[in-house]
């Protein structure tokens, strides 16, 4: 729990909400807030490389299963969490459903 601005918002390690190993903290640790609706929720994320919007039509709907990573080596995603992939340049973004991520039965408290 963060208090953020006089109101009490709780805070949800993406570690344990993909079932991640726990890593020691170091300065590049961040609180992103994120709002659905009424509800503000804070993620807690490792480091922030980059902030960027995705014109629409860089953005498609993610694979029926495993992504493709550096090499062409698939990446464990587990594609319920995903929303759609960003396209840009030589790279492609997984994009999140914060919905999904920040089920309200399913949080896991960093």
């Amino acid at each position: 729990m963060i208090n953020l601005r006089g109101r009490v918002t709780p805070v949800v390690s993406l570690r344990a909400r993909f079932g991640l190993p726990v890593a020691e903290p170091h300065p590049h640790n961040v609180t992103i807030v994120v709002e659905r609706g009424a509800e503000r929720l804070g993620l807690a994320v490792d480091r922030v490389r980059e902030v960027t919007l995705f014109p629409a039509d860089h953005i498609e709907a993610p694979p029926e299963f495993g992504v493709g990573g550096a090499g062409g080596a698939a990446l464990a995603v587990n594609r319920r969490f995903l929303r759609a992939l960003g396209k840009q340049a030589d790279r492609i973004c997984l994009l999140l459903d914060i919905d999904r991520v920040a089920s309200a039965l399913d949080l896991a408290p960093a």
